[in-house]
């Protein structure tokens, strides 16, 4: 098997003598600074290192932790919200680890999850999934998740090319247009103006023309928070030359 994340590289001889106490990875030794339900969390004790260095390892690939789809079925109202997420977060790992009913289980978080937990999960739908069920999956995610978290969502259903992928986009962003916190400022990312961007951008990418969407950029380039407006600049400077002009002469 051939895993996808470096971290798991010859996971199936384990990850060194010291584990699950510590980890050694580059060179750095990394020792545990808690675990949770589903994964564990390494950390760099070495004060000459520049930064904090982590390590995140999951424990359905050290074999320390499963779950059956019965057993999902029966306990996830019963789990912790973080460990709902962390499970949602394990899902690429039970595909490589080529969990049987991992479609099943995916199937019942699409139609039980909270909006962050959605947002987790629906990049992996286009891997576990033929492009029609992850399209019609998405479908039930997007109605089920909320303005300011579907970007993820937004961009899942993008890549599965279905041919209402752009259709879906265009509605989804009228809605989020029309959401009340579009204009706020924010001190770090206004997430439903980060949603309207992820949309555009996504329906460039599956064909529109720029000319139809430039009404949508033109305003939010001149967003209140400025990470948005630089997202903004980032993304579609390539297909508006006015971007790149000084504030001031790009509404002109």
């Amino acid at each position: 098997m051939v895993m996808a994340n470096i971290v798991y590289e010859g996971f199936e001889q384990g990850f060194g003598e010291e584990y699950p106490g510590a980890i050694t990875r580059l060179g750095i030794r990394m020792t545990l600074e808690y675990e949770t339900r589903f994964l564990r969390h390494f950390c760099a004790t070495d004060q000459l290192l520049p930064h904090r260095t982590e390590m995140v390892i999951s424990r359905f690939v050290d074999g320390s932790a499963s779950v059956t789809l019965p057993q999902l079925e029966a306990e996830w109202s019963a789990w912790t919200a973080p460990d709902r997420m962390d499970f949602c977060c394990s899902i690429d790992d039970l595909q490589l680890l080529e969990q049987p009913d991992l479609p099943a289980i995916v199937r019942f978080i699409v139609h039980h999850a909270a909006p962050e937990e959605l947002s987790s999960v629906a990049p992996s739908l286009c891997r576990i999934f033929r492009p029609d069920e992850a399209f019609e999956l998405l479908l039930v995610a997007l109605k089920n998740s909320a303005i300011g978290k579907s970007s993820n969502i937004i961009q899942a259903i993008a890549h599965t090319r279905h041919p209402e992928a752009e259709a879906t986009l265009r509605r989804h962003l009228q809605s989020v247009w029309l959401n009340g916190s579009l204009w706020d400022d924010a001190s770090f990312v206004n997430w439903t103006a980060f949603d309207a961007t992820t949309c555009i951008h996504y329906l460039l990418r599956l064909g529109a023309s720029p000319t139809e969407l430039e009404d949508f950029v033109r305003k939010l380039s001149a967003h209140p928070c400025s990470r948005n407006r630089e997202r903004c600049r980032k993304l579609f400077a390539q297909h508006y030359s006015w971007l790149s002009l000084p504030e001031d002469r790009k509404t002109a």
